[in-house]
């Protein structure tokens, strides 16, 4: 060094710069850290998104596979409400708002025709789920 071992005001920065960098990776690997603990917690939210996110990705190159998945997530979370749905189609078309319970058939079966996969996966999942869970409804 010159200027009687001084460091120069270039030195400076560039020791402030590097120990700036070394404060952020403790920093980052906290958040590492938080988002491993959080996985390791809630495993099933975590399962939950991933598959969701593959399934929507999986839309775009493979509409079956992509909808299988949706249908999958949708079918663990919605088993009670599709096996009622499926138990119960009889009184639900014979009830007092007939008109709109005959829409909404026809939706559902318009949007299996355009979408199987996803009515599929949801159906054998809430079977299987009503089925190894014995869950009544």
């Amino acid at each position: 060094m010159t200027n009687g071992d001084k460091p120069s005001q270039n030195q400076k920065e560039g020791s402030q710069q590097s120990s700036g960098g070394k404060e952020e990776q403790p920093n980052q690997s906290k958040k590492v850290e938080f988002s491993f603990e959080y996985a390791k917690s809630n495993k099933e939210k975590v399962i939950t998104y991933i598959l969701l996110v593959l399934g929507l990705l999986l839309l775009f190159f493979n509409n079956m596979l992509g909808g299988l998945l949706i249908g999958v997530v949708a079918g663990y979370f919605f088993d009670s409400e599709i096996i009622y749905y499926i138990r119960n189609l009889n009184q639900i078309i014979s009830g007092q708002e007939h008109i709109r319970y005959v829409v909404l058939t026809a939706l559902v079966l318009g949007l299996l025709i355009a979408a199987p996969g996803i009515f599929i996966g949801a159906v054998i999942i809430a079977i299987f789920k009503q089925v190894l869970f014995g869950k009544a409804s």
